[in-house]
């Protein structure tokens, strides 16, 4: 009896602490148990300055979360468009800690997410709600998510890309850092991730393809489920077409294959086949414009590579005349141009008014490429 007993009243306090919706989803109740919060933000407006991209714009935080037990939370920051009820929920980032800090640019990334999934043009301010999704490691009562509270604000982004999945290369010309990195993006969202890759001559040092997990600190990690590499022993060919990889923590560094500044490389996740598409030294501005349409070295104004945007880019004062960009300063390989800000291989040539410009050229999606051509005032 006296066993039964404290069986029931187990039960009873279990029973105070969680109430379930929906199978293994179990909702926060605040007036049943003794909680955490979400706390207020620092503002209920916010403008997102690309400026700013890797500064902090807000730190969340949150109260303890009392389960009633030995457990080792996860705290998922969730946001969606305010009144969606998190239908298209995106994560923000996660930590076992009791706040999280979340910088302009991966705020921004998130809205540029939503939007697209919304259909809202960019630039719109909209209200957003903001949650936090409890998972823990022990539960008793097999009750693994919980949601905390909901915080509002006004969002403003800046113009940015989508957020686009990606896998990351990773390796000697990054010096194996995560933000150093560049990636791969699945524009169509059918696991085949494309792009142009700057290893500055370096890929030759090793590289590998990873999709990271985020750690305990907020920080990115390898994860062996999501890191492509060579398998042991395998043999490829200087300057491969295709390199078949396999996903393991043990798989070899990708190294003394290429040897190029520039890759477009595509990779198929259902196969892990990497594929080489095109590799180059240099992309430059050839013109009347410029210096001219010969083919004849050095005379192509370079772009250099932003890193961080993945865009070709070069400040420069050009002629009235006409431009286009091809590569290594020659014809008959890779020569761009277009139209109202659209590029296509062999497209026509760009008429251009005499002053100064910043160019900015986007190649990663061969369905849309673009180019942006900004005017720079000139001092007196």
């Amino acid at each position: 009896m006296k066993i039964n007993h404290i069986l029931l009243v187990l039960t009873i306090l279990a029973s105070t602490f969680f109430s379930c919706d929906d199978g293994d989803k179990t909702y926060f109740d605040p007036s049943a148990s003794q909680t955490g919060q979400l706390d207020s933000l620092t503002a209920t407006n916010y403008v997102l300055d690309a400026a700013k991209e890797k500064e902090i714009v807000e730190t969340f935080r949150w109260s303890l979360f009392d389960f009633g037990y030995q457990a080792v939370p996860k705290y998922i920051l969730q946001m969606d468009i305010a009144g969606n009820e998190f239908a298209n929920a995106v994560d923000l980032g996660n930590t076992t800690n009791r706040s999280l800090d979340i910088t302009y640019k991966a705020m921004n990334n998130a809205i540029m997410d939503l939007y697209e999934k919304y259909n809202i043009e960019h630039n719109t301010t909209k209200l957003f709600d903001f949650r936090l999704k409890i998972t823990v490691s022990t539960n008793p009562n097999n009750h693994s998510v919980l949601y905390s509270n909901i915080r509002t604000a006004n969002l403003t982004p800046y113009n940015g890309e989508a957020n686009y999945p990606k896998v990351t290369v990773i390796g000697g010309y990054s010096g194996w850092d995560w933000s150093a990195s560049q990636s791969l993006f699945d524009f169509n969202k059918d696991q085949n991730y494309q792009g142009w890759i700057y290893f500055n001559g370096k890929a030759a040092d090793g590289f590998k393809l990873a999709i990271p997990k985020i750690g305990n600190t907020g920080q990115p990690e390898w994860d062996d489920a999501a890191n492509w590499g060579l398998s042991d022993g395998q043999n490829v060919q200087a300057e491969a077409d295709v390199i078949n990889l396999i996903s393991s923590g043990n798989s070899g560094n990708i190294g003394n294959i290429y040897s190029n500044n520039y890759y477009f490389f595509k990779f198929d996740l259902s196969n892990s086949a990497l594929t080489k598409v095109q590799s180059i030294q240099t992309l430059g501005i050839v013109g009347d414009a410029a210096n001219g349409w010969d083919e004849k070295p050095d005379n192509d104004i370079p772009f250099r590579f932003d890193t961080d945007k993945q865009t070709f880019v070069v400040t420069t004062t050009l002629k009235n005349g006409e431009i286009k960009f091809r590569a290594d300063n020659k014809w008959g390989g890779i020569e761009y141009g277009g139209t109202n800000g659209k590029l296509e291989q062999g497209g026509a040539n760009i008429k251009i008014e005499a002053g100064k410009y910043k160019i900015t050229l986007n190649l990663n999606d061969p369905d849309n490429m673009t180019y942006k051509l900004e005017s720079v005032k000139t001092e007196n």
